[in-house]
């Protein structure tokens, strides 16, 4: 993933901490996406950071007030003083509404990340797909499957993150999360400097 993606997901979710300090916000906001140029990488000095609030259409206006309530605390904020001195103090552009009468539903469900969801967006369940590279070093490559995949030993046995995220293991390099768990895993990844590609993919119900 490249740093300017994880960027964006980290100062998108500083500023959903000043938005969720209202618990008017935890009530009102269904799911936050981000998408666009900053899931892309593509984003340029003057680009603004893309973000749609999924709401019900009854709440849309008050949720709009509410984000932009917590805008207005964030860009005063020592933490965006912090953004600044990195060169990473982006606009954003809001677009609160129902996902599925937007024309961005498709590309917001292809290439977006959830960064808040209390739910998918259908009747039918999205996931992520990950595929990840693992290390050569042994040390490295034991310490990884570990902390992904737990450990099922003679003298000791755990769970790895995968499962805590209600996750399955496809192969050795490959696993499927919850849509919800993507941010998190994607978090995770990275800190731990693992290589890796997503795709988000649909279980249909039967």
């Amino acid at each position: 993933m490249k740093t300017q993606t994880t960027n964006a997901i980290a100062y998108c979710c500083n500023l959903l901490s000043f938005v969720f300090q209202n618990p008017e916000a935890g009530k009102k906001i269904k799911a936050i996406y981000l998408f666009g140029s900053a899931v892309r990488g593509q984003l340029h000095a003057k680009s603004d950071i893309d973000l749609f609030v999924e709401a019900a259409k009854a709440d849309e206006a008050r949720v709009q007030q509410l984000v932009n309530s917590g805008i207005a605390k964030f860009t005063v904020s020592s933490d965006y003083r912090k953004w600044k001195l990195l060169r990473f103090a982006h606009h954003f552009s809001i677009q609160v509404g129902q996902l599925q009468e937007w024309d961005l539903q498709l590309s917001i469900e292809s290439e977006g990340i959830m960064l808040y969801g209390k739910g998918t967006t259908t009747s039918n369940e999205h996931r992520v797909l990950f595929s990840i590279v693992l290390p050569k070093k042994k040390n490295e490559y034991i310490k990884v499957r570990r902390l992904l995949f737990g450990r099922d030993e003679d003298f000791y046995q755990g769970t790895g993150l995968l499962q805590d995220m209600r996750g399955q293991k496809l192969s050795s390099t490959v696993f499927i999360v919850p849509k919800e768990e993507q941010t998190k895993m994607m978090e995770v990844l990275s800190k731990n400097k693992i290589d890796f590609s997503m795709k988000e993919v649909i279980l249909l119900e039967e």
